[in-house]
Formats: C-alpha cells, structure tokens, sequence
C-alpha cells in the first residue's frame, strides 16, 4: 500500500531492480500517470476505481497527483503474466470480479504472512500469480490450473485456523 504527495520519476532502465517485472497499480484515490519512456506512446492513468498492469521493461516515466493512495504489486513476470502485458499495459476497474477476488487474497495474504509456512508462502504466491493471471486476461480463475486449489485450500485454512479462535465468533 501507497501514498504519495505530488512525484514525478521513472522505473525501468539499465540498473533498475524491477526490469523484467509485471507491475500492477491499484487505483484507491489520486492519480497515477505513465508514459513510455521510449516514446512509443503508450499514456496510462491508474485513478480511484481502476487498475493498470505492465510490464516494467522497457522504462516507463510516471507522475503522481497528490494525495494518491493506492496498492501496488510487484510479481515475477512468468510466462502466462509476460504474454499477457507485454505488448499492451493492461487496465480496468477494479469493480471486477476478478479484481475483487485478487484483492481479498492480497488482503488475507497481508494478515496471515508472518504466519505462514514456507509452503505456505509459496501456495499464497501462485495463488496470486494465477488470480492476477484471470485479472490480466479478463477470465476467472483456471480450475484445472494445479497449483490453485492448493494455494487457495491453504489461504481459506488459514483463515479459519485464524478466526475459529476468535470469542466474538457465532
């Protein structure tokens, strides 16, 4: 999660730690704006409501409006997530329910991390990577992909090993 006053900067480039990286932009409030850097044309705006996807590479140059909070994920460009945003940014709302989806994984990932097993850590990272892949491509989620049930049987137990101790719970 970020916030920011008014910034303008750039990623990508030849000493940057996320080339090769899909970069995903939640839109919460404010503004933010990219172009490329390499003057294809490409122009995106991550505002409130909606999201944009790219591919880190090559360099793009952004501006923030200030005030803008937003959620920011930074995932390994696999096969699948490469294909789908290398030639095109991707963007959308984030009314979806796809993107909902996403998020509520994000969220549940963010509460249960530090108590996470390694494996544990590895089913919520491919879970996130194929929900991502149904955001990106504007499909749900694959059911014969063999690392989502896993990943996702291991977020749900995580939850409910959490909240079946809870005293308020009915």
């Amino acid at each position: 999660d970020l916030y920011s006053e008014h910034i303008v900067g750039g990623t990508g480039g030849a000493f940057n730690h996320l080339n090769g990286r899909v970069i995903l932009h939640v839109g919460r409030w404010g503004t933010w704006h990219f172009n490329r850097a390499n003057g294809r044309g490409d122009t995106l705006e991550a505002s409130r409501g909606q999201f944009v996807a790219r591919l880190n590479d090559p360099a793009w140059l952004f501006g923030v409006g200030p005030g803008t909070r937003s959620t920011v994920l930074v995932l390994p460009a696999t096969t699948e997530l490469r294909s789908l945003v290398a030639d095109r940014p991707v963007a959308g709302p984030t009314a979806s329910a796809q993107m909902r989806l996403l998020m509520a994984h994000v969220a549940a990932v963010q509460e249960t991390l530090d108590d996470l097993s390694e494996a544990g850590v590895a089913a919520a990272r491919n879970a996130m990577i194929e929900l991502t892949r149904g955001v990106l491509s504007g499909e749900g989620p694959d059911p014969s992909e063999p690392l989502l049930a896993p990943a996702l049987a291991a977020a749900a137990r995580g939850i409910a090993d959490r909240l079946l101790t809870d005293p308020d719970l009915s």
